[in-house]
């Protein structure tokens, strides 16, 4: 058989309340050449029969996980089934735009670039609150970047978001297997790995949808993803500018100490924290960047403006 151009990675769990329209997106595709790695870790609700309510197509590849496996593994478990030269993401309740791999395919044959291992786009947040925003507020108003983004993974943090993304399958597999304790990071660490030696290509238009919700896995392990974070800022302490260590672990620190406090775990601990390792001044500037944000927002017409999220029956 020959190997399709994109493996479409979807790990599921428990993922039926909004699968349908995520497995639609992917259904709907303009570009035909991929197969789906259909990932299911041990779901005790109806995925499954989700999956089966489309009409049978060949491209599909279910697997049923042995055991039930944090996220981070279970994404490498996936990997290693696919057959396509790129890896293309999608998470159980976000969505794509028809036009999703058909442009990012053009891309890439534009780019004619062995260099390229991330390819990835445009990503609107939608969901309960109805806020519809840029997943990336950092680049909402200019282009986001190309090239080497390896300083910017870390000057902006993981402004990529996972469901655009799709990564050169020869590459991720050079990086091996992510290490057993990044959990709920498992983008953030690759996204770091290849950016080291590879370059990266955007596509400017809204690609993919990011779904905001309270059953999202980022709200229930909130700490454990800073943590996460945190190791993989130590992790490339040596091959950064100082100036831009200090600033990301400072900023980390804050964030951490925050959620300490908030959440009542640990008040003294993350005080100290803050006052320690954090940065006070960014601390008191949140308010007014987020004031800026709006009004910026207000006056100014972002990138995205215009978008409108795709619906699948």
């Amino acid at each position: 058989m020959t190997a399709p151009r994109f493996s479409i990675i979807m790990n599921v769990y428990n993922g039926e309340r909004f699968l349908r329209e995520a497995l639609a997106s992917v259904f709907a595709q303009t570009h035909r050449d991929w197969e789906l790695i259909f990932w299911d870790d041990q779901s005790t609700d109806r995925s499954a029969q989700v999956l089966d309510s489309f009409a049978p197509d060949d491209r599909v590849r279910y697997f049923g996980a042995p055991v039930h496996t944090p996220l981070g593994p279970a994404r490498d478990l996936a990997i290693a089934e696919a057959r396509g030269e790129w890896l293309a993401f999608l998470d159980q309740d976000d969505i794509w735009t028809a036009d999703k791999l058909e442009k990012q395919a053009r891309l890439i044959d534009a780019r004619g670039s062995s260099s390229i291992a991330i390819v990835y786009g445009r990503t609107m947040k939608f969901g309960d609150l109805g806020m519809v925003r840029d997943f990336d507020h950092r680049h909402e108003f200019r282009d986001m970047p190309e090239g080497d983004i390896f300083d910017s993974l870390f000057v902006d943090s993981c402004y990529v978001c996972q469901s655009s993304t799709c990564l050169r399958t020869a590459c991720v597999r050079d990086v091996g297997p992510v290490p057993a304790d990044v959990h709920f990071c498992h983008d953030y660490f690759l996204l770091t790995e290849l950016a080291r030696k590879h370059e990266a290509a955007c596509v400017a238009d809204v690609i993919c949808w990011y779904r905001v919700h309270g059953n999202a896995m980022s709200n229930e392990y909130t700490m454990q993803v800073h943590w996460e974070t945190m190791r993989i800022i130590e992790r490339w302490r040596g091959h950064l500018d100082p100036a831009i260590y200090r600033r990301r672990y400072r900023i980390q620190s804050t964030i951490i100490g925050l959620r300490e406090v908030a959440s009542g775990s640990d008040h003294a601990g993350g005080l100290a924290r803050i006052l320690r390792d954090g940065s006070v001044p960014y601390l008191f500037s949140r308010p007014f960047a987020l004031g800026y944000r709006w009004l910026r927002r207000a006056g100014r017409y972002a990138f995205y403006k215009g978008a409108r999220r795709p619906t699948f029956t």
